[in-house]
């Protein structure tokens, strides 16, 4: 800055400063106001979705916990309401945890084994179907 001589110096230094601090005050309520709208739970949720599915490793991992979670849940399922007896529902239950442990690991294994039981079904359902399209002829 330079030295103060005259009142006029002062109006004037005075007056540029006003303006320095009115485009500050503008800048900082503009970050202020990003910081806000960046720090909303709905935008959080939203940028946290971004990142997640913009993350090949990350989609792989929750497909890989998907498949040993719901194979676990099957194989539950199928064990304990066939099972009464308490010791073999408690062998189930390890076979149930071994199944789980098994397919968090090795997925691949059981996403190959879903897809031929599905191809299976879709198989059976289109041969039904042109079935019924040749009787009803």
């Amino acid at each position: 800055m330079e030295t103060i001589v005259t009142r006029t110096d002062l109006r004037n230094a005075i007056i540029e400063l006003e303006k320095k601090q009115t485009i500050e005050e503008s800048g900082l309520r503009n970050q202020f106001h990003e910081a806000y709208e960046s720090i909303k739970p709905i935008n959080l949720i939203k940028n946290s979705l971004k990142e997640a599915t913009s993350d090949f490793d990350l989609k792989k991992t929750i497909l890989d916990s998907t498949v040993g979670v719901t194979s676990g849940l099957l194989s539950g399922v199928l064990l304990k309401g066939i099972v009464k007896n308490p010791i073999k529902r408690f062998i189930g239950s390890v076979v149930i945890y071994g199944i789980t442990n098994y397919a968090s690991k090795h997925p691949e294994t059981f996403q190959s084994i879903g897809s031929g039981i599905l191809g299976f079904f879709k198989k059976k359902s289109s041969d039904q179907t042109s079935e019924d399209e040749k009787a009803s002829q």
